[in-house]
């Protein structure tokens, strides 16, 4: 008795928790104990809530003012005590949270255009890729790397697709990060490629030639879409021209629609081969600065969007250029289920949801891409 006692003792303290620095409020929990005998005196320790004749163990309420572990510890610590574990809780498989992304909450737009719908039925393809045509990836960002594919710079001239600037590289993760990593955020098309090509410079400038040489060029390397966050207001037989021979080689060509707030033509957008996309905002009302009018083919959420950026970082933007890529997105989904340029533009607007401004902003609506890869 006189041993049993001083075990009790020493436990007791544990069961009970002492006051002084570091001890915590008191906790209950549910252990599971197998004694080594049927008279083991367990109800000492809590509250027998039940017991399993057929595997002889006890389920016990304990309160302590100790972790877990701690209380667990000292239980398999006792001679008459076979083991102690926690009686946790099991779920079914399908209710695991998807995707992990810690700032996946904060991503309204991937909410608004149902992708955890549309990625139930496909993610995309490895072998399908996305030019981001810009100032750049920064293709060893934790939420990129391997996920890019290094075009060429034709700012430089060099085979490092580097971004300084920011702006490429928030794109592309809008489009592509890699998602359910437990960093950062969720890509639109989390399976699909980037293939970085480098036509801006850190300022966010670049010349017409080299955007149409980066624009021939991904169009010669096999991408499927072709990302256009970029645009001048006035137009050019050379851009035109780059345009209709990506299009010839099977890319699809989305740009955004400008910021300006007005219905003046921005181009490439403006040109009837290529996807125009506005921008809304969180309650699918256009955003004050996107460009509108009956050349908009679609909208797409362009406010307070968090992506990666330069450093390891992640910045929210607004812009029709965040625009852009979420629909370069669905293309590459829709792209990797084997559609042809011609039907992922036709599925974009007619599965488009036609929200307050259709019609008047845009011809077809807000993406929707749960619809479209069910088209």
């Amino acid at each position: 008795m006189r041993f049993f006692i001083s075990l009790l003792t020493a436990f007791g303290l544990l069961i009970a928790g002492i006051s002084g620095q570091g001890v915590s409020a008191t906790q209950s929990y549910e252990i599971i104990v197998k004694p080594k005998q049927l008279n083991a005196p367990l109800s000492t320790f809590g509250q027998i809530k039940s017991y399993n004749k057929e595997l002889g163990f006890y389920v016990l309420q304990i309160q302590s003012k100790y972790p877990i572990a701690k209380v667990l510890q000292q239980l398999n610590q006792q001679p008459f005590i076979e083991y102690a574990e926690e009686n946790m809780i099991l779920s079914l498989n399908n209710k695991k949270t998807f995707p992990n992304d810690p700032l996946f909450k904060e991503q309204y737009g991937l909410k608004r255009v149902n992708a955890t719908k549309a990625w139930k039925t496909t993610q995309g393809s490895p072998q399908t890729m996305i030019a981001v045509i810009d100032t750049g990836v920064d293709y060893n960002h934790p939420d990129l790397k391997g996920q890019v594919i290094k075009g060429k710079d034709f700012v430089d001239q060099d085979e490092d697709p580097m971004d300084e600037n920011g702006h490429g590289t928030h794109c592309s993760g809008i489009s592509a990060a890699i998602t359910n990593n437990q960093i950062g955020i969720a890509g639109m098309a989390p399976k699909v490629k980037v293939l970085a090509v480098r036509v801006l410079n850190a300022d966010g400038d670049g010349y017409l030639a080299d955007v149409t040489n980066g624009i021939t060029y991904a169009a010669d390397r096999g991408a499927k879409v072709i990302s256009l966050s970029l645009g001048s207001s006035r137009g050019s037989h050379t851009l035109q021209r780059a345009i209709q021979y990506a299009k010839e080689k099977g890319s699809i060509i989305i740009a955004a629609a400008g910021n300006d707030g007005t219905s003046l033509p921005t181009y490439p957008a403006y040109y009837s081969n290529v996807i125009a996309v506005a921008a809304t905002d969180k309650n699918d009302r256009k955003a004050s600065f996107s460009n509108y009018g009956h050349w908009v083919d679609l909208a797409a959420p362009g406010v307070d969007i968090i992506s990666t950026w330069l450093n390891n970082n992640y910045q929210n933007l607004s812009g029709t250029s965040m625009s852009t890529p979420f629909v370069a997105g669905i293309a590459g989904l829709l792209a990797s289920e084997g559609k042809s340029p011609q039907q992922i533009e036709q599925i974009l607007k007619q599965t488009a949801d036609p929200i307050t401004g259709t019609g008047l902003y845009w011809n077809h609506g807000r993406v929707n891409a749960a619809k479209a890869v069910k088209k």
